[in-house]
């Protein structure tokens, strides 16, 4: 429980930096992972050169991708996951960006990978995706503390549902109104 409880608090800081929705467990498991060549590339955001996302091949079903924002970077694993003939995008912080932290080692150790889940609208000719939405969902989980197994720190949330249940869920809320973000990322290859 004590590890729960750090982990929520770890996760709480990076948040609310963030305003993102994590998750400990990943959204997908081996017989869901699809691979798209279409992501390789460096994609642009809203035609600025300085915020892209870069995706390589890392193996037979996953990406390698640096986010790249003004002159911060930051490396990430991600997979492409297929859920009732819909595709998500299950992203999550590569520990190699904890090399460039000027933390102490033990403080290191104790920031765990959190997942990320992005809607996939489409990936040609532009990458459209959205992020599940933090308001909705804690509006969602104030009337319903059932519907989605989570912690909650200092109004930051933290999803502790399995696989299964989290594949449940975001199908289930595929089309709900309101439970992806307004904010569309339409990148355009470069």
């Amino acid at each position: 429980m004590k590890k729960l409880a750090f982990l929520a608090l770890t996760l709480a800081a990076l948040l609310l930096m963030t305003g993102c929705v994590f998750s400990i467990s990943p959204l997908y498991t081996t017989a869901d992972l699809v691979y798209d060549p279409a992501l390789i590339g460096i994609w642009e955001q809203d035609g600025k050169t300085t915020n892209t996302w870069t995706f390589k091949k890392a193996d037979k079903s996953g990406y390698k991708v640096v986010v790249v924002e003004g002159e911060r970077s930051s490396p990430f694993t991600a997979h492409l996951v297929r859920l009732g003939g819909h595709r998500f995008l299950d992203v999550c912080p590569d520990p190699s960006g904890l090399a460039e932290l000027k933390q102490t080692e033990l403080f290191k150790a104790g920031l765990i990978r959190g997942h990320l889940f992005l809607k996939i609208l489409q990936i040609q000719p532009t990458l459209q995706m959205t992020i599940l939405d933090e308001d909705w969902l804690g509006k969602l989980l104030q009337k319903d503390p059932n519907a989605l197994a989570h912690q909650e720190e200092d109004g930051t949330l933290l999803i502790t549902a399995p696989t299964k249940t989290l594949q449940d869920f975001m199908v289930k809320h595929w089309s709900t109104e309101g439970a992806w973000s307004k904010d569309l990322s339409n990148m355009k290859r470069r």
